[in-house]
């Protein structure tokens, strides 16, 4: 059964910095690309969120690749799903705050 996903607004602040970043270093082909991408993955996190990988910062919050640059991190419970964050994976690690 598929749960509701919740944006924080830290997600959405995220996603949408990352959509246009992609929309004006590459093409906006590509930026509609990626959020369909992401649009598939909180699908599957909606019907399966405990199928994706604990993370190592915090055993309640999950992670999910979005692409090789791109890791979305968030918690779940019966009724939602909240999203976190989405984390460039080029950055230093000890700059994710969750």
């Amino acid at each position: 059964m598929a749960v509701n996903i919740i944006w924080s607004p830290n997600a959405q602040k995220k996603l949408n910095a990352i959509v246009g970043y992609i929309a004006e270093e590459w093409t906006e082909k590509e930026a509609i690309t990626f959020v369909k991408r992401v649009n598939k993955v909180l699908q599957q996190i909606s019907n399966y969120p405990q199928s994706f990988p604990q993370s190592n910062k915090q055993n309640k919050i999950r992670k999910c690749v979005i692409s090789k640059q791109t890791t979305l991190f968030f918690v779940f419970n019966d009724d939602h799903v909240n999203l976190l964050t989405f984390f460039d994976t080029r950055q230093n690690p000890d700059g994710l705050t969750l």
